[in-house]
């Protein structure tokens, strides 16, 4: 067999594998979905399966979903891509445009040049989708990455793609854009105190950067591997993250000087009504899965580390959590349009 028959073959199982995925999302979740198709050939269908799912409403009336593109760096777009693009921006869907250019690879390997490169592409897909829809609504897109060249590994785990969050997330208040980032993200292969920081760094530049759109929870060895218990313990993390965002609530309430004065020195808060009545409030964070106990209540209750609790929680949400299911109906017209689509491919 030719190598260009191999290549046809891998394309269109990877074609074929996408329509699949989006059959089995639209049918088991009722959130918005993300996703990135290669071509046109690809997104057609999806769009038209989403049509589906909405009622046959005008996708860009109540979108359901938001595409993913990417240009070819340096300084490229694909005839796959620009197509999908077309067609995204015609139907009115939101674009996320996503440059991922490799500093010292496909962009300088400066920071700065870096964010050069990554904008230009950004912005020429912006151009494209207002030749053909103007309006139509566009993220400013980033999967920031650096390259360690002793390694030859794209990272995106380091200290230089937080700070590339922060900036990118200037350059998108620059141009009245929102935000979209990749976090919490690691470049470690186990869930390890590695894993812990890089995750930790890359979230906070995220919050930071006062992001719209954060995708990524779940994965680590650089994006490459995904788990279920990874990804309750990167809710825990965004959940962390949520409360540093919202700060102190400052008022005559909190402050409690009347409380303070009515309790006196040597006297006890633990049950006074001030306390009781903040004692539900937001302002102290309430862990789902992380530790507090003292130690040996931690050790009776069997040593679980936050692994294991995330696993427990995982088994839980399993057997507990449904979903409305899409009506029968409805599943039959999007098998109809994946069988067309693999007919047509």
């Amino acid at each position: 067999m030719s190598g260009r028959r191999k290549q046809e073959i891998i394309s269109f199982k990877v074609d074929e594998a996408l329509l699949h995925a989006m059959e089995a999302v639209f049918a088991n979740t009722q959130k918005h979905v993300f996703f990135s198709p290669e071509r046109k050939e690809i997104a057609l269908p999806i769009y038209d399966m989403a049509r589906i799912v909405i009622d046959g409403e005008h996708l860009g009336n109540r979108p359901p979903i938001t595409c993913q593109l990417s240009p070819t760096s340096p300084l490229t777009w694909e005839k796959g891509a620009v197509e999908s693009l077309c067609e995204t921006a015609k139907e009115g869907i939101p674009l996320c445009i996503l440059p991922q250019p490799f500093a010292g690879v496909s962009s300088p390997y400066t920071l700065a040049g870096h964010m050069t490169v990554h904008n230009v592409e950004l912005l020429s897909g912006i151009v494209l989708s207002q030749l053909v829809n103007p309006g139509a609504p566009v993220i400013y897109g980033s999967a920031w990455s650096t390259f360690d060249m002793r390694t030859m590994n794209v990272l995106i785990g380091s200290p230089e793609t937080v700070l590339l969050r922060l900036a990118g997330s200037q350059l998108a208040e620059f141009y009245h854009m929102p935000y979209h980032t990749i976090a919490p993200d690691t470049d470690a292969h186990t869930m390890d105190e590695q894993l812990a920081w890089e995750k930790f760094a890359t979230a906070w530049g995220a919050y930071l950067g006062c992001s719209d759109l954060i995708v990524n929870g779940g994965m680590f060895s650089t994006g490459l591997t995904v788990s279920f218990e990874q990804l309750v313990v990167d809710n825990e993390l965004f959940s962390y993250m949520r409360r540093l965002s919202s700060g102190i609530e400052i008022c005559d309430d909190t402050l409690a000087r009347e409380v303070i004065e009515r309790v006196g020195p040597r006297g006890s808060y633990l049950g006074d009504e001030h306390t009781l009545k903040h004692l539900r409030s937001e302002e102290h964070w309430e862990p789902m899965i992380s530790t507090r106990q003292i130690y040996e209540d931690w050790r009776e209750g069997g040593e679980n580390d936050i692994v294991d609790k995330a696993r427990d929680a995982v088994s839980s949400i399993l057997q507990s959590h449904s979903v409305a299911e899409l009506s029968a109906q409805k599943r039959k017209e999007i098998e109809m349009v994946i069988t067309d689509a693999e007919r047509s491919l």
